[in-house]
């Protein structure tokens, strides 16, 4: 086991090039430092491709030091406790005598957002005999600084559900109880791609496949709509890649190990990074417009060097006319209110504890 003593402030983005690079090397690295990605790139594959990405997030910066603080109602309210689900490579911390949980995120490319999953234990109130009211659960406030001063403090965003006596056991068929289903099967997925890439490591590559298999078949069960089918469609495709680069140990430590590690990482940071697969079935998971953009760029470089080439200012004037909202929208209050949003969502989902 490694150990790595790195700058607490300092993101780190790391590539593994060729098979012979030491890719948990690289992967710990990234994981070690705040926001970080491990990305591969496999022996004949164009670098500039990695590398575009990268360059395109670092370029969109809108928010550092963020934060998103839970302070959960436990007075007045009827939450016990309020717990980060696992799933996050981010750091969280709780106060052991309030309760508050606060999650850092650190810096936030242009497009981008962070989804946060909480497990609240509600307080038993069968005793008073109340009908549905409005539940008071915790409130979320985020902070952050852009172009290195803080901004003023956000105001606090009030997180309650409607509860009832005969709450249902299962899950709801809203269309935000959905996206809480969609994300909770993400992380299994990701947890799945762990086990896996662990299997394989120890030579057990049947084992490996059929893990991937299992999550394959998990995957067929869930119905999503809209974006939900879209994210589906993306983590069958990793899935197929990964179970092809696990047919034999020499496709596996050529490529298999990287692919699963830079997986994992994208998941673990909600950050694209590169995969090294096939280049046109790149999973696109987390990929930013501007990512978008730099990729097909990078790709016509390849094919005419001569050709000019657009300028940052140009990348930007084009997103603004493709997207006109976007240019005077605050990226991080549309994120976080969607994250509300979604917690909210567990209305259908959340029974009252006995």
């Amino acid at each position: 086991m490694r150990s790595l003593l790195l700058p607490i402030l300092v993101t780190i983005y790391s590539f593994g090039f060729g098979q012979h690079s030491d890719h948990q090397l690289m992967s710990d690295i990234a994981k070690k430092s705040p926001g970080g990605t491990f990305s591969s790139v496999p022996d004949g594959s164009k670098v500039s491709l990695p590398f575009s990405q990268l360059l395109a997030g670092l370029l969109t910066v809108v928010a550092q030091d963020v934060e998103l603080t839970l302070t959960p109602k436990t007075d007045d309210g009827d939450v016990d406790t309020i717990v980060v689900a696992p799933g996050t490579d981010y750091k969280t911390t709780t106060d052991a005598a309030t309760g508050v949980v606060t999650i850092m995120f650190g810096t936030l490319f242009a497009g981008e957002g962070r989804r946060v999953v909480i497990t609240l234990t509600l307080k038993d109130v069968s005793a008073t005999n109340r009908g549905e009211y409005d539940a008071p659960l915790a409130e979320a406030q985020h902070s952050f600084t852009a172009q290195g001063r803080p901004r003023e403090a956000q105001v606090p965003q009030d997180i309650q559900i409607r509860r009832t006596p005969t709450p249902s056991p299962a899950p709801g068929a809203s269309s935000k109880a959905r996206q809480v289903q969609a994300e909770i099967a993400r992380r299994q997925h990701a947890e799945a791609i762990r086990q896996a890439r662990l299997l394989a490591d120890d030579g057990l590559l049947g084992d490996a496949r059929s893990k991937l298999a299992e999550a394959q078949r998990a995957l067929d069960s869930i119905v999503l709509d809209g974006g939900g089918q879209k994210l589906v469609s993306s983590l069958r495709a990793e899935l197929a890649q990964l179970i092809r680069l696990t047919e034999t140990k020499e496709i596996y430590e050529a490529q298999g190990r990287a692919y699963a590690l830079a997986s994992e990482t994208s998941h673990g940071r909600q950050r694209y990074s590169a995969r090294g697969g096939d280049e046109d079935g790149d999973v696109r998971l987390f990929a930013t417009p501007r990512m978008d953009t730099y990729r097909e760029q990078a790709r016509n470089f390849a094919k005419d060097p001569t050709a000019p080439v657009p300028t940052a200012d140009e990348d930007v004037k084009q997103e603004i006319l493709a997207n006109p909202i976007s240019a005077v929208s605050t990226e991080l209050a549309y994120h976080l209110r969607r994250a509300i949003e979604e917690l909210q969502a567990i209305e259908k989902i959340v029974a009252p504890s006995t």
